[in-house]
């Protein structure tokens, strides 16, 4: 599982809450960016040779640790020979509330994320999902 924040709703300020989640991008999507569509975009995006891609070579300009660096090479090698690979990505949703002139409690989803029961179930507590972006 997730650990820290990760799939708990948690305040911020008064009627501001957040949601952190992972998910791997692609994964049993049946709508959005598929696997197959990712794939694509992904070895796309590096090129006719994609293990020579300056993003998967040390050098200055490096962001990733040696041993990062080794597991991104092994992934793209993974994804060349056509075999899923989970993309990890975190996203996080904030959850806003308002009232409404009758006293109605209202909240605004913004960038839902994947939630476990227990998540939904808090939300409700805080009032009828209105909208979501």
């Amino acid at each position: 599982g997730n650990a820290g924040v990760f799939g708990q709703l948690t305040a911020i300020a008064e009627d501001v809450w957040y949601v952190k989640s992972m998910f791997p991008l692609g994964e049993a999507r049946i709508t959005g960016v598929d696997w197959k569509s990712f794939r694509n975009r992904l070895l796309g995006l590096l090129g006719p040779d994609p293990l020579l891609h300056p993003a998967l070579n040390a050098g200055h300009h490096q962001q990733s640790s040696a041993a990062e660096l080794r597991e991104e090479v092994e992934h793209i090698r993974t994804v060349l020979l056509g075999e899923y690979v989970p993309f990890p990505f975190d996203t996080t949703m904030t959850v806003l509330r308002w009232r409404q002139p009758d006293g109605e409690r209202c909240l605004l989803l913004r960038s839902p994320v994947p939630m476990s029961d227990a998540v939904a179930r808090a939300i409700d507590e805080l009032g009828k999902v209105t909208a979501v972006v």
